[in-house]
């Protein structure tokens, strides 16, 4: 039988590489919760189911990972690039996503109600049904993403741009809309 790090020591392991770089590395449903990882390069890594809960990433580079189911409540992606990232079905409630970039990335039925994602860019993001409830997009890029069906019930969409953007059967009740730059009907 392979030995295997013990949970908390490769918890630090991790902390300590933060800004090293893992690229394609494989932590598929580990719990690495409440850890400063700012700057790490985490590029094309497994991290489906992962517990990410609070977690630091600013500036992290994501591109590409596989973030599928993963529990990413409260965390932190500040700058932070998931340039065609696959984040379906992850929970990324009270996120802190501010100027993230999320272009091109898969995130059909993310839960991002109450979530800060003031002026990240979701271009060309497939965003099928995702939660948008509360949350602050207030300035993001949305231009050709898939909005279709998502909940934006009172979210901030002031000065976002949202031109080609495809909102059929979203849900925009309560939203703000000041300055918004909306796709032609």
């Amino acid at each position: 039988m392979p030995w295997k790090w013990p949970e908390s020591e490769l918890c630090r392991l991790w902390a300590t590489l933060a800004g090293v770089g893992l690229v394609a590395c494989h932590q598929a449903g580990r719990e690495l919760t409440d850890l400063a990882l700012e700057s790490i390069n985490l590029i094309g890594a497994d991290l489906a189911r992962a517990k990410l809960c609070k977690t630091r990433l600013r500036r992290a580079g994501l591109q590409g990972a596989i973030l599928r189911k993963a529990d990413m409540r409260g965390v932190d992606l500040v700058g932070a690039s998931l340039f065609r990232a696959n984040a379906n079905w992850a929970d990324l409630r009270d996120a802190d996503a501010r100027w993230a970039d999320f272009e091109g990335a898969s995130l059909i039925e993310v839960d991002f109600r109450n979530a800060n994602l003031e002026g990240a860019s979701l271009r060309e993001a497939q965003a099928a049904r995702a939660d948008f409830a509360g949350a602050s997009l207030r300035g993001a890029i949305l231009n050709g993403a898939d909005l279709a069906e998502c909940d934006l019930t009172g979210a901030d969409l002031r000065d976002a741009d949202v031109r080609g953007a495809d909102l059929a059967s979203a849900k925009l009740d309560g939203a703000r809309l000041d300055g918004a730059r909306m796709p032609e009907a």
